[in-house]
């Protein structure tokens, strides 16, 4: 699913970058825009859903100090891991 998810991202990608590299305006780059978005946030949920299920998952470095504020978390719940990962740390 995620290989899928990656493939499609940059698929999309690819024929974005050709839209604008062709200067194709209008119609043809918003639809292409659209469709790379599409991708995009499909390519961050499988990420963010695999992340969530990792059972060697990491406090991201930037968030460590929450962790450290509010150590009565419980780290080892998925719902816990769900908010870090929708923010794609």
């Amino acid at each position: 699913m995620l290989n899928t998810s990656a493939r499609q991202y940059l698929t999309a990608l690819s024929d974005y970058a050709h839209a604008l590299g062709r200067g194709s305006a209008g119609e043809h780059t918003t639809r292409e825009a659209s469709e790379l978005e599409q991708a995009r946030a499909a390519y961050r949920r499988c990420c963010a859903e695999l992340q969530m299920l990792d059972p060697n998952r990491i406090v991201p470095p930037a968030l460590a100090h929450l962790v450290k504020a509010n150590p009565e978390l419980p780290l080892d719940t998925p719902q816990i891991w769900a908010a870090f990962t929708h923010q794609a740390h």
